[in-house]
């Protein structure tokens, strides 16, 4: 008769308890209780195999590395699910970065809309750094390519915005006073002069028919018989290029050629009197 000596009686029951209270713990467990950040294999629906990896808090993950004929269980009915860990066709960094990827550090395809410009693509390549950005075109907020010059975008109009920074949008939708290079990207009505969007107007010399035709502070001026034409807007004569400002009947003044000034008219130097006459005491005599 085979004998047990002390020891091994009294290791026996020892081993065959602590069994019983881990197969009573494990029990209580669910079924794909894991180690955390352990990664184990599975098998997939048609028969090949793939892995799972163990979550934080102990939970097995979707079987990833199934072919697409047997990722039954990554798909709804047959239909690509973003979300289910495998990146197939038809999803992309743009519609999925958490199957995907991160598309550089985007994740808004252009056009699509957007709360932050962190989240922005600028171009379906992504090769373009992304804003979010509201041009005020009924778009709202969304994802445009961050430029510093009209060339940058395809549109050929990058417009300025609050930050300091600009986007890209479609052409003529640059309001008056706008940043531009180019008329195509100011809006109805506005042309890009001296590097704003303004309203068409006149330059000086132009022949007008009211102040509202001239550009900026111009005013649409008959100077001593010279007929009605856009002059600079003027108070003294050293804000003329011609050293004559010409006080009109408004008591505005415009600036003009010199020699105009007839005898008794206001004058701040001689060059502006007509004929023969001196500018003294103000007046031209």
């Amino acid at each position: 008769m085979f004998k047990l000596d002390s020891h091994a009686a009294l290791s026996f029951p020892f081993f065959v308890v602590t069994s019983m209270l881990v197969a009573c713990s494990a029990g209580g467990r669910t079924p794909d209780h894991c180690t955390p950040g352990a990664v184990v294999a599975c098998a997939c629906p048609g028969g090949s195999s793939g892995t799972q990896s163990c979550d934080a808090s102990g939970v097995l993950g979707t079987c990833l590395g199934c072919s697409g004929a047997d990722a039954g269980p990554h798909r709804d009915g047959g239909a690509v699910r973003c979300g289910d860990g495998v990146c197939s066709a038809g999803e992309s960094c743009a519609s999925c970065g958490g199957d995907c990827g991160a598309c550089g550090g985007c994740s808004v395809s252009p056009g699509l809309s957007c709360t932050t410009p962190s989240m922005c693509c600028g171009d379906t390549g992504h090769t373009l750094q992304g804003t979010c950005a509201n041009l005020q075109d009924g778009s709202g907020a969304i994802c445009r390519g961050l430029c510093v010059a009209d060339s940058e975008c395809t549109s050929g109009c990058c417009y300025g915005l609050n930050d300091g920074t600009g986007a890209c949008g479609a052409a003529g939708l640059g309001l008056a006073g706008s940043p531009c290079s180019s008329s195509t990207c100011c809006g109805g009505g506005l042309s890009c002069i001296g590097g704003t969007c303004q309203a068409e107007c006149l330059p000086a010399g132009a022949s007008c028919s009211s102040t509202l035709d001239c550009c900026g502070d111009s005013v649409c001026a008959n100077v001593y018989g010279t007929g009605y034409v856009c002059h600079a807007h003027c108070l003294h004569g050293s804000d003329c290029t011609s050293g004559c400002c010409y006080v009109l009947n408004d008591g505005t003044g415009a600036c003009a050629t010199t020699l105009l000034a007839p005898s008794g008219a206001w004058c701040d130097s001689s060059a502006c009197c007509e004929g023969a006459l001196l500018c003294s005491g103000g007046a031209c005599r």
